[in-house]
């Protein structure tokens, strides 16, 4: 007589089947392909550390009595000697709170007022001449970190020295972009002055320094901070060109500063630095894992799959790479076609998504950000390149208000919009010129008068 299979029976294979298979799920990972490999790969470092922008902007807000340079290496080595043995975290990051006291000891005095954003207040240039006394207390007061802002202007090479992921410590975007704009407030002030050399000479190292961090291989973070700041370095070199007092040569010095290519600035090597600076995160995310007495941690070692997320990164690396480098007219028929944001490849529900549900979901945050807009920003600057070029020789030919429509039309494709490819827009009433660019509402402008 057979003998009949119990509930209980049942419910036992069911159980040992169900833990076979999460055995079999933490266990598989996919291989990894040699494409996936080979994009993990960061070239080695070749920028000298006393040649390196990163230390100093690292330790630009360190306090008055400190060198930032020494101060952004001693931060470095407190990550290797502190945070890292044998290529490892030793425990969860965290600065020290004297550390976090330091870095923020120096900070610009005064709110500093920002330009060249919808017209808000106007011209720089205005600004500084309308308000001398309130601008020499502003800059009498924040003397030091102009200086050293001055010193920091004269590196031309950047790179991140630790691969961390999100534990990497960045300079403050916020900190030094409001520092740049006080630094540019400075040359308006020496301009109003009659020193218009000096003015000039510093709109081509501001803008030549942004410009070398624009181009390095670094996080897309610091690519958004440089390209923030050259396009006000922008704006003031066109106020500049068109300043009453301007010689030739320094109209021409300035014409020089407005011939760089913005092609150079769509280079994919950005993206393979977030690729990057994903794994490094996930990687890290293991090690903490794996150094844990935390069963709950161990669950990350079985379902944040290294394999099957960087093979994935690799996949969106190549999707990505279209996005950053279609020109400006593709941009508009992708974006036309597409929508305003491309859509980001979230995983289906799939079998990667079954077996490494943690990997899947670090690699959509991590890769959360619209490439489309990369490309976007590269185009706006080029924009706002041709308008500054624009000015400059509207100024230069003595352009009136009747005629700039005319001149508008014939000023040639090299001035006009990067995204068109017709002439750039003029609006009588608020003496502007400028450009749409595509996914916004608001144009581009920039005042001609």
């Amino acid at each position: 007589m057979t003998k009949a299979i119990t509930a209980r029976q049942i419910k036992m294979f069911l159980f040992f089947s169900y833990l076979i298979v999460l055995a079999f799920l933490a266990w598989y990972d996919q291989p990894l392909s040699t494409a996936a490999r080979n994009l993990m790969q960061r070239p080695e470092g070749v920028v000298a550390e006393q040649d390196n922008a990163y230390y100093y902007l690292i330790g630009l807000h360190f306090p008055a009595t400190s060198d930032p340079a020494v101060e952004g290496r001693a931060v470095v080595e407190w990550y290797r000697t502190t945070l890292l043995r044998d290529k490892q975290f030793s425990d969860f990051y965290q600065y020290p709170p004297e550390y976090e006291k330091r870095r923020s000891a120096l900070r610009v005095k005064e709110v500093v007022p920002s330009f060249h954003e919808g017209d808000k207040n106007g011209k720089l240039l205005e600004y500084v001449a309308q308000n001398p006394q309130k601008m020499s207390e502003l800059l009498r007061t924040n003397e030091l970190l102009l200086s050293r802002y001055r010193t920091l202007l004269t590196f031309r090479q950047y790179q991140e020295p630790l691969e961390l992921g999100i534990w990497m410590p960045l300079p403050s975007s916020t900190a030094t972009l409001e520092l740049h704009r006080l630094y540019l407030m400075s040359l308006g002030q020496q301009a109003e002055q009659g020193n218009l050399a000096a003015a000039v000479n510093g709109v081509k190292q501001v803008t030549e320094f942004w410009l070398a961090l624009a181009t390095s291989d670094t996080s897309l973070m610091m690519k958004f901070h440089a390209f923030s700041a050259l396009r006000s370095s922008l704006n003031l070199a066109a106020e500049l060109a068109s300043h009453p007092s301007i010689r030739p040569e320094q109209r021409q010095t300035l014409a020089q500063v407005l011939q760089f290519d913005t092609n150079r600035l769509q280079a994919v090597d950005v993206l393979r630095s977030e690729v990057i600076w994903a794994e490094r995160t996930t990687a890290t995310f293991r090690m903490l894992a794996g150094n844990s007495y935390n069963p709950v941690n161990w669950l990350l070692l079985a379902w944040l799959k290294p394999n099957t997320m960087m093979n994935h990164l690799h996949t969106q690396y190549l999707h990505d790479s279209q996005l950053a480098n279609l020109s400006a007219p593709a941009l508009v028929d992708h974006l036309q076609k597409h929508g305003v944001i491309d859509p980001i490849q979230v995983r289906k529900l799939d079998l990667p998504f079954i077996y490494s549900p943690l990997g899947e979901a670090q690699t959509v945050k991590s890769y959360s950000l619209q490439y489309t807009g990369y490309a976007r920003r590269v185009h706006d600057l080029e924009g706002i390149r041709r308008l500054a070029l624009v000015k400059l020789l509207a100024n230069e030919k003595r352009i009136t208000p009747t005629s700039i429509p005319a001149f508008l039309a014939t000023a040639g494709s090299e001035l006009y919009s990067p995204y068109t490819g017709k002439p750039m827009t003029w609006n009588n009433q608020r003496k502007t010129i400028g450009f749409t660019s595509p996914g916004t509402d608001k144009p581009v402008e920039m005042r001609l008068l």
